[in-house]
């Protein structure tokens, strides 16, 4: 059993959001299979106007500017397996790290969610993409 999760992109990024899924429950998932698109707020400390968005916020007593895109991403399987459920839906913003699906090595396999936190994180590699 595999745990599917929100990849980590960026160690300033803490959440990201579902887009759209490529693949479906019941769908057999191989290497460089797309399986969804995300969308990551990554934060940047350089100056660059014509791509950032500006925010200034409170830090210590202190005015900071912080400076942020939106990455739009495609996740990619390094490993192979069954998707079995899909635990975050599209449109979702959630955690980095969070669960975004389950899956097994065959059908046959079971879903035994009592034992989700000794399953292991399914690999997967994301490319930018132009946003939709």
């Amino acid at each position: 059993m595999f745990r599917l999760e929100m990849p980590f992109i960026d160690r300033a990024s803490k959440r990201g959001s579902v887009l759209r899924w490529h693949k479906i429950v019941g769908d057999r998932v191989e290497f460089g299979d797309e399986i969804l698109d995300i969308k990551i707020k990554v934060m940047h400390k350089e100056t660059k106007p014509s791509v950032l968005t500006r925010i200034t916020s409170r830090f210590r007593g202190k005015e900071v500017d912080i400076f942020h895109k939106l990455e739009y991403r495609r996740v990619i399987a390094v490993d192979a397996g069954e998707l079995r459920t899909v635990e975050t839906e599209a449109g979702t913003d959630v955690q980095i790290g969070s669960l975004l699906g389950i899956l097994t090595s065959s059908k046959e396999e079971e879903v035994d969610r009592g034992r989700l936190d000794e399953a292991l994180t399914f690999r997967v590699v994301t490319n930018l993409i132009e946003p939709a």
